[in-house]
């Protein structure tokens, strides 16, 4: 009895000492599964975090790349337009400020009926106006010359119109690429020059007080000419 005792007792101490043994390991194995699947999920989360950190960078310099590309295209935009336009400006003050004092026009008193029927023709008169003028022209040249006179003026006057409507068009059209001070000086030009051609229309009888508001126009054009002048040119200089 005392044998199996004996014989149990350390039957049992070698079983316990590997039962011991073998639920150390797996608590050590539970512990070590435990902080590796920590980590695992510590370092999946840290990597996303990185894509998403990596992602947000291209775009960010994506969208900088578009945003300098259409800076530049913006600039460069400016810069073909700003001639263009005050080239404009200056043909349409050019043709305005033409329509005072003498007009040119070819000494039609040695002209056929033919030849001065095609250049009534080429100053858009009616056929009215070109049957009454080759009319006096049999008659009375000079006289004919003189309507000649009438008619090219008027027309000058026309041309002058269509002129200030091309840069009129062409700053709505393309306010957009202005600067607001570029802008609204070209405004304030655009519509001093049209008070100063409507006063000028030829059928338009003008008195003293006209002349002398004209006077007044003329200044404020060649005032704002300049102002507009160099604020285009300190925009470039900015830029440069």
């Amino acid at each position: 009895m005392k044998d199996f005792l004996l014989n149990g007792w350390s039957d049992f101490k070698v079983n316990f000492s590997f039962i011991t043994i073998i639920l150390a390991g797996l608590g050590l194995a539970i512990r070590s599964g435990i902080k590796s699947g920590v980590k695992f999920v510590y370092d999946s989360k840290l990597e996303g975090v990185k894509n998403e950190f990596t992602r947000q960078i291209e775009g960010l310099k994506h969208e900088q790349q578009k945003l300098m590309f259409n800076f530049e295209s913006y600039n460069s935009k400016r810069r073909e337009m700003y001639p263009e336009f005050y080239n404009l400006i200056q043909e349409a003050i050019g043709q305005v400020f033409s329509l005072t004092g003498l007009i040119e026009i070819p000494d039609t008193t040695t002209y056929t009926e033919e030849e001065l029927e095609n250049y009534l023709a080429s100053l858009n008169a009616t056929t009215t106006e070109k049957q009454h003028i080759l009319s006096l022209h049999s008659r009375n040249k000079q006289e004919a010359f003189s309507k000649v006179g009438q008619i090219k003026r008027r027309h000058n006057y026309y041309q002058a119109k269509d002129k200030w409507v091309d840069v009129n068009n062409y700053h709505i059209s393309k306010e957009l690429f202005l600067s607001e001070k570029v802008a609204e000086k070209a405004g304030e030009l655009i519509e001093v020059l049209n008070k100063y051609r409507l006063n000028l229309n030829p059928e338009y009888q003008g008195d003293r007080e006209v002349t002398k508001k004209n006077d007044e126009l003329v200044k404020q054009i060649q005032t704002k000419t300049n102002e507009l002048k160099q604020m285009m040119r300190e925009e470039f200089v900015v830029e440069n």
